[in-house]
């Protein structure tokens, strides 16, 4: 869960709910990593351009940034209704979020055509809490 897809989804995520920019702090809580790691990790998001930051007050996604979080929110949405509503696991958003960056857009095309009745709902704002490390 470390991959560059699951931090810029995770930006993205808290970036629609709460707002930017994203406190380094935030992000940890939502990967379980130290804050120090994930500063380090915006620090080379930064430079190779997919952030903007502000020491003490976080990091904001760029439009490239963006870019690469919206390709991987439709593949989390499919995951976290898949991880809830067929293998009913106690925390399928966190579970989703873990693996969104090891899934491909095409494995997850196969998942909402083979096993979920309808497509997915995008919801107006994603549920942080439900994104905690339950660990």
């Amino acid at each position: 869960m470390t991959g560059r897809e699951t931090y810029l989804l995770a930006m993205y995520l808290y970036e629609a709910d709460a707002g930017s920019p994203v406190p380094p702090g935030a992000i940890a809580d939502l990967l379980d990593k130290s804050p120090a790691a994930v500063t380090q990790t915006i620090q080379r998001f930064e430079l190779a351009g997919l952030v903007t930051s502000e020491p003490y007050e976080g990091a904001t996604l760029t439009c490239e940034g963006t870019a690469i979080a919206e390709t991987e929110y439709e593949t989390y949405l499919v995951l976290a209704r898949f991880f809830d509503e067929v293998l009913a696991l106690e925390s399928p958003e966190y579970e989703a979020l873990s693996v969104v960056g090891s899934v491909s857009n095409g494995v997850a095309d196969r998942l909402a055509e083979m096993l979920l009745d309808s497509p997915t709902e995008d919801p107006d704002t994603p549920n942080l809490s439900a994104l905690m490390c339950p660990y």
